[in-house]
């Protein structure tokens, strides 16, 4: 239900790195890898987690039988407590839900159904969970757009350009407090209640969504703040649209909760001392945890702490103990699509690394529980008798396991609160980068060798700033500047991007790696170094001062950005019925290749093609 049968560019990546040769291997005790029979021996380590002083941190949770487990640890560890965290937690969205209507929802996005799509911040078509599921919605759409003889419109508000702004209709560039000022003077038109505000670009948006009716749709990014969130869901339910082209589903997390506040509680009893043992699961929080919290320092002052992950990361070499992880496609589990529905997660092959663990594995064996494996996961669905887990696993997801969509009318006091006041100066702009989102995939070769789908640029990261301000603060394409934030300063190269709203600076996530196996994971810079933890996405007060020098090199595939005006790259022009003249012949290291017979061909259909690169790690 989540991919519809297709691949994104990680999934197709996920075979690298199940074949990485710089995985974990072996046990590490503080920071060394043990001889002899103990260096395949998780016992000890696992035996240490036993005891008073539990705490147990994850990611957020969405598969049935981790939350299962989970469960049946502190049910039988009475004093032991759960944190999740995610440097990409979407925070606000679940405050936005409960701001909108007193509890939180997972909105489930119809594209297909959709005759005018706003986007708000990042947009459906960029990166994450539901791209697949949204590009094939929008790719229907626009076919039955064309038969009906009518496109649906799709209009992006952005403050760094995104796939989704590439591929719109309309886009607008404007900083963060605009899209919010936006988005207040929407719902104002829309007649949301107890909503006001103005915006030039109000009245000709809210008449397109009103033409539209309940075929309209707002989307708000993850990084909009949670009045923004709450927003987009109150001009929903005034144009009509929830059973439409939006449904309210259940929080799809097992346990919903705000992460980064999770992450602060846990730091907090590790100061004061009341952590005496620590399970981290598949979460590197030494790396990407904010700027304001020093979980690598505060591991010290926890006896024992057990990480398990992929590779000897960041937060591996700082833990007392590190376990080497079960890829996701040798291992058993489940999971959760979009639309709620639970799949098995099945191995696709033997076990690559015979040391490696599964998360639920040492998590049934905390709860005092005998399965393992394929039992661990058929123990979470007793209700399926032979014949329907056979039939679940062939399928690959459980059929009837999908939750209602909820009808929630908009509280009666909804009220987003007061608009807040534009900041000065300059505003850094936290955001996942398109190919390493986190730095959970800066390991992968693959993906660092792919240029980015807007900037081209590979192998590292790079503040992206507009034009104007490059000129106004003598910044150069390429070269490199010092970023402050609080007090707190870092060095990054710059790429000058056409089409990036003025007064932001988008900082990537994801590079400046200390530890990222085999793979230089030292390219780019590490902005979480500069990320607050009291505003992670948007922080006003940035400073930026040019360095002499050439700096660091920014590796990017050739190219001309067609909306660069110092640097124009002519456009052909032909006449209605005239042939479009062909190009001269392109220069080629490759000799010319006869095709006798049948040649290998490839057809894109460049209307449902949104950019997200997978084509090319597919080809890889």
């Amino acid at each position: 239900p989540g991919s519809l049968g297709a691949t994104d560019l990680f999934l197709e990546a996920a075979v690298l790195s199940l074949h990485d040769p710089e995985r974990s291997r072996q046990l590490r005790h503080a920071g060394r890898a043990p001889r002899g029979p103990a260096a395949t021996d998780p016992g000890p380590a696992i035996a240490a987690l036993g005891g008073e002083g539990l705490r147990i941190l994850t990611g957020p949770v969405t598969s049935p039988t981790t939350a299962r487990l989970i469960a049946a640890v502190l049910e039988r560890h009475p004093d032991a407590r759960w944190h999740q965290w995610s440097a990409l937690a979407e925070d606000t969205a679940l405050a936005g839900g409960l701001g909108a209507f007193g509890e939180p929802v997972s909105p489930l996005h119809d594209l297909s159904r959709a005759a005018c799509v706003l986007a708000l911040g990042t947009g459906p078509l960029d990166h994450g969970p539901a791209q697949l599921m949204h590009a094939r919605g929008w790719a229907a759409a626009r076919a039955a757009g064309r038969a009906a003889g009518r496109l649906p419109l799709l209009i992006a508000v952005e403050s760094t350009p995104g796939l989704t702004g590439a591929r719109a209709d309309r886009r607008l560039a404007l900083p963060p407090a605009g899209i919010a000022a936006l988005a207040r003077a929407l719902s104002a038109e829309l007649g949301v209640a107890g909503v006001s505000g103005t915006h030039p670009e109000a009245a000709p948006i809210a008449a397109a969504l009103r033409r539209a009716g309940p075929a309209a749709l707002v989307v708000a990014g993850r990084e909009q703040p949670a009045a923004v969130h709450a927003l987009a869901h109150a001009m929903n339910a005034a144009l009509g649209s929830i059973g439409t082209t939006v449904h309210h589903l259940p929080p799809l997390m097992a346990r919903p909760e705000p992460c980064g506040a999770s992450l602060r509680a846990l730091a907090e009893d590790m100061a004061a001392g009341q952590v005496q043992r620590l399970l981290i699961l598949d979460a590197n929080p030494a790396y990407d945890a904010p700027a304001g919290i020093p979980f690598a320092a505060l591991l010290g002052r926890v006896p024992v702490s057990v990480h398990l992950g992929l590779h000897a990361d960041e937060t591996a070499l700082a833990c007392t103990w590190h376990l080497p992880l079960a890829h996701p496609l040798e291992s058993w589990g489940d999971c959760r699509a979009p639309d709620g529905s639970a799949a098995i997660r099945q191995p696709a092959c033997v076990p690559r690394v015979a040391a490696a663990l599964a998360a639920e594995d040492i998590l049934a064996t905390l709860a005092g529980l005998p399965e393992r494996g394929a039992a661990v996961v058929r123990a979470t669905w007793p209700a399926l008798d032979e014949m329907a887990w056979a039939a679940a696993l062939e399928v690959g997801v459980i059929p009837g396991t999908a939750p209602a969509p909820r009808a929630l009318p908009l509280r009666a006091d909804f009220d987003p609160g007061p608009a807040p006041p534009d900041p000065p100066g300059l505003v850094a702009l936290f955001a996942p980068d398109p190919h390493l989102l986190d730095g959970r995939f800066a390991t992968e070769a693959w993906l660092q060798e792919l240029p980015r789908p807007l900037t081209k640029q590979a192998w590292g990261n790079a503040a992206l700033v507009a034009p104007a301000d490059a000129a106004r603060l003598g910044l150069r394409d390429g070269a490199e500047a010092a970023f402050s934030l609080n007090g707190r300063g870092l060095r990054a190269p710059v790429i000058v991007l056409p089409g990036q709203a003025p007064g932001v600076v988008t900082l990537p996530l994801g590079g400046g790696r200390r530890l990222a196996g085999g793979i230089p994971g030292g390219t780019g810079f590490d902005a979480y170094r500069l990320r607050p933890a009291a505003s992670p996405w948007v922080a006003a007060g940035l400073e930026i001062a040019p360095l002499r020098g050439d700096g660091a090199a920014v590796v990017r595939a050739g190219w001309r950005h067609p909306a660069d005006a110092r640097d124009p790259a002519p456009a052909r022009s032909v006449a209605l019925g005239e042939a479009i003249p062909s190009l001269p012949p392109l220069p080629s290291l490759y000799p010319e290749w006869p095709y006798p017979g049948r040649a290998w061909g490839m057809v894109i259909d460049l209307d449902a093609c949104i950019g997200c690169n997978a084509c090319s790690i597919a080809c890889v």
